[in-house]
């Protein structure tokens, strides 16, 4: 409130008297606070406004001028109200309703006074209680701000419709729903009602061209409507949608847009809120819409219309499956008429449209298809045929692109498996001609929708396999494919990245003899001199093995795929092939992670899961995971020394899977691994140069902290405090000894006395660090020295050494010399004039000296704090 306030004061002296009245009506109410003493708070300036306010009408001082004072007292208090506590308004109701609500009727000439009123009636509104809102005067007030939101003035109009949608959105306590809300839709349905007959009063704004009045004042309504919708009562929306489909016969393009829009809104709503009222509307909303279908060229209408048939089905296919699968093929039908055009907004809506349909493709609906064959005239195989023929037509050329969108929505939408005892889903069963005839696009020169295709391919990809896929477009990326003239597919390969279906034992089967292959290749080209070929194979090689994780999500195969054969070859590629590390580590992450997801997605209540059609049973994945748990020991072997091989900067991914693995490992698992990683970090500190391979154990034991028992703890926790880690002469091994601890004791199985020891040791190391012949000494002046057989230290530390000696000044040159000073010294310097300098406390504030030369000559070699000689 302080800086709206701070925003008005500095106009007193304005020259508009819009600007002048409120700030000098506000500086007389803040000379009165002061001189009655009284603070500035919210509720002293809302009492001494109502009191101005009651006084202005009281002499009858009404007039609504720019400069006058009833304004300015409207406009303060609206701006005052927002920040007046509820209790304060609910106590002077009475009194505000009686001064203000008589205004409303000589305000309505007055756009800005006008505005004030609603603004401060916004904040009485939200701030009374539910008997309140039942006050007679305050039914009026409201009554009378709903019809301001038609007014023709846009400024009011929005004004009035925040206030009502701000009301609606927040009912007093404990209600739901505001005791106005059935007021407003009554009032809403009356208004679309007068609209559509054309029995409201003409509008006084009619622009450029403009249209009817009905129709004008129609498009306000809607523009008031969609906001409130949904904080109306669920009773008052069939109404509603009754009159807004007889809106579009007035003929205004605009109006129509917005109808149909609004309609869209609503069942959108009803979808998420189980809106049952909008719901049961539904059928006759179709057969209306269906029924007054907009001229294909007519690009204004065309978009909205299409997306409210679209909208509409999917809330009828959440209500009612079977009921809207009996109207699919008509829908879809009219809504592909629409395909053809040239206009981009109405290619965009019929493509989201047709998305959305094939949303509401029923089980009964694909088995029919199925069962049918492929020369039947089922529903669904006649959309598949329609879509394929459109490929090669060229009316539909420059839809292509949501041609495309379309084929990817009905792929993913009919990923579903045909017969539950079998892995065949209705996309393989129904669809792969399709996608193989788009692959076939992929590839030609002068197809120009590439992206949107590849966005088909990967659905596809995602929702059959690559076993299924591939087996109907071959990658054709050998030498003997070439050879026999066939087209390359690499653009597949980055596609497997993905969780899909297929098994692990086809990435084993097919891909990795196909990766030696390409290895050998490259090995060959590289030897022989073709460094490009070479960098293809290898390429090839890296996107082959980048797709390892997408057959590692939840495979049901893992027992027989990840057998002892294909773990060496994985351990052979951490081991020997950096490039491949990460892909292979990533999904070893995954064989944990997606099992644990799918073994805890079940529901205790109902005891069914929750997975989709294609992942495995919550059994299945317990089952993967007690399989994986036999193959602990052997990887963490593996991965520790894959961990303690490479640098630094490249261990965060490696710690990963072992953090990952060592949730799923046994206790002895663990114990046994903490027990070789500890020995090897004691025989490490025995050790002389040897800080890497302490550091690498110690970050070994941070990733195992979480996992270990209370006695390992309590004995990591002694070994770490033990000198040889506080005081390595490797900082870094220090800083994990100290890490180490710290997670020791926020595990809380360390016992009381070994804290007192950790700060007993903590405490020798520091004096003991001070004190050794590595380290420095602090001298009887508070002064740090080194010790003089580190003379690489006190070298590397000259200049920092030089800046401390500086900084002692004189007092230090007088120690070192063992002279007294002269009391006289620099005495002949002083100031003769003016009495000479002022003296604090008996001493002289300068004195000049002159160096001898063995001084001058010692400042030559001294460093300063800038670096710098002098």
């Amino acid at each position: 409130m302080e800086e709206a306030l701070a925003k008005i004061r500095p106009h007193t002296t304005s020259n508009l008297a819009h600007q002048k009245a409120p700030a000098n009506l506000l500086q007389a109410l803040e000379s009165t606070f002061q001189e009655k003493h009284t603070d500035r708070t919210p509720t002293a300036y809302f009492a001494a406004l109502i009191t101005t306010l009651d006084g202005s009408i009281q002499k009858k001082e009404t007039s609504l001028g720019d400069g006058d004072v009833l304004p300015a007292e409207l406009y303060l208090l609206a701006l005052v109200a927002p920040f007046v506590p509820p209790p304060v308004i609910q106590t002077n109701l009475n009194t505000l309703l009686s001064l203000t609500a008589p205004l409303f009727p000589a305000l309505m000439a007055h756009a800005p006074p006008l505005r004030s009123q609603l603004t401060l009636y916004n904040a009485v509104f939200r701030a009374l209680d539910k008997s309140q809102l039942d006050v007679s005067a305050v039914r009026q007030s409201f009554a009378s701000i709903l019809q301001l939101c038609l007014d023709p003035r846009p400024k009011v109009r929005k004004k009035a419709a925040d206030i009502v949608k701000d009301v609606l959105s927040f009912p007093p306590s404990p209600l739901i729903r505001h005791p106005y809300a059935q007021r407003v839709a009554e009032w809403a349905h009356i208004a679309l009602q007068q609209a559509s007959s054309g029995a409201l009063p003409k509008s006084k704004s009619s622009g450029k061209g403009s249209d009817t009045p009905a129709a004008e004042t129609a498009i306000h309504l809607l523009a008031f409507l969609r906001p409130v919708l949904p904080n109306l009562p669920l009773d008052a929306i069939p109404p509603i949608t009754t009159t807004l489909l007889t809106l579009p016969r007035l003929g205004n393009p605009y109006l129509s847009q917005a109808a149909y829009s609004i309609l869209s809104d609503l069942f959108t709503a009803s979808t998420t809120t189980g809106t049952a009222s909008a719901i049961e509307q539904i059928p006759a909303v179709l057969n209306a819409i269906l029924e007054s279908p907009p001229a294909k060229t007519d690009n204004s209408i065309s978009p909205s219309w299409i997306r409210v048939l679209g909208d509409a089905m999917f809330a009828y296919h959440v209500a009612d499956a079977s009921a809207c699968a009996a109207e699919f093929n008509k829908v879809w039908k009219t809504v592909w008429s629409y395909f053809e055009t040239k206009h981009p907004q109405t290619r965009k809506a019929v493509a989201e449209s047709l998305a959305l349909l094939t949303r509401c493709i029923t089980s009964s609906i694909i088995k029919d298809s199925i069962s049918d064959g492929e020369t039947g005239k089922s529903p669904l195989r006649s959309i598949i045929s329609q879509i394929t023929k459109a490929l090669d037509s060229l009316a539909f050329a420059s839809a292509m692109q949501e041609l495309l969108s379309v084929i990817s929505a009905l792929i993913s939408n009919l990923g579903v498996r045909v017969d539950p005892a079998k892995s065949t889903t209705a996309t393989e069963a129904l669809l792969m001609p399709l996608v193989s005839k788009i692959a076939d696009l992929r590839v030609q020169k002068g197809f120009e929708h590439k992206e949107a295709a590849d966005a088909v391919l990967s659905t596809a990809m995602r929702v059959v396999g690559p076993a299924v896929l591939l087996a109907a477009i071959p990658l054709n990326l050998e030498p003997s494919d070439r050879q026999a003239g066939k087209e390359p597919r690499a653009f597949l390969l980055p596609m497997l990245n993905q969780p899909h279906p297929s098994l692990l034992g086809h990435f084993v089967s097919y891909f990795v003899p196909m990766s030696e292959r390409m290895f050998n290749l490259q090995q060959k080209a590289d030897s022989e001199g073709r460094q490009s070929e070479a960098k293809v194979w290898s390429v090839l090689v890296a996107q082959i093995w980048t797709g390892f994780a997408g057959y590692c999500h939840a495979p049901s195969d893992i027992k027989t795929a990840l057998t002892p054969a294909f773990s060496q070859l994985l351990s052979q590629l951490l081991y020997s092939q950096p490039d491949l590390r990460p892909p292979v580590l990533r999904g070893l992450k995954a064989l944990i992670e997606s099992n644990n997801v799918i073994a805890s997605q079940v529901d205790t209540d109902m005891g069914e899961s929750s997975t989709p059609d294609n992942a495995i049973t919550p059994e299945q994945a317990s089952q993967n995971l007690a399989f994986l748990k036999t193959q602990v020991e052997s990887w963490f072997a593996v991965f520790f020394n894959v961990f303690g091989s490479v640098d630094r900067d490249n261990r965060g991914m490696v710690g990963d899977v072992i953090g990952v693995w060592a949730g799923l490992a046994e206790k002895q698992d663990i114990a046994k691994a903490y027990r070789k990683v500890v020995d090897l970090f004691r025989q490490s500190l025995q050790q002389s140069d040897n800080g890497n391979t302490t550091a690498m154990t110690q970050d070994l034991l941070i990733l195992l902290i979480p996992f270990l028992d209370a006695q390992d703890v309590a004995a990591l926790f002694s070994t770490c405090l033990a000198q040889e880690v506080l005081c390595h002469k490797d900082n870094g091994v220090q800083k994990r000894g100290y890490k180490i601890l710290a997670k020791l004791l926020e595990k809380g199985k360390v016992e009381e006395d070994a804290l007192q020891t950790f700060q007993h040791v903590a405490g020798s190391a520091y004096r003991e660090s001070m004190t050794s012949v590595d380290g420095f000494t602090r001298g009887p002046n508070g002064r740090i020295k080194f010790n003089k057989d580190t003379k690489k230290r006190r070298r590397e530390n000259e200049d920092e050494d030089g800046d401390v000696e500086m900084a002692d000044g004189a007092a230090t040159a007088t120690k070192k010399n063992k002279r007294p000073m002269d009391p006289k010294l620099g005495h002949e310097f002083k100031a003769k004039k003016a009495g000479g300098d002022v003296k604090k406390g008996g001493v002289d504030p300068y004195a000049y000296m002159s160096l001898s030369q063995a001084a001058k000559k010692k400042g030559r070699n001294r460093t300063g704090i800038a670096g710098k000689r002098s």
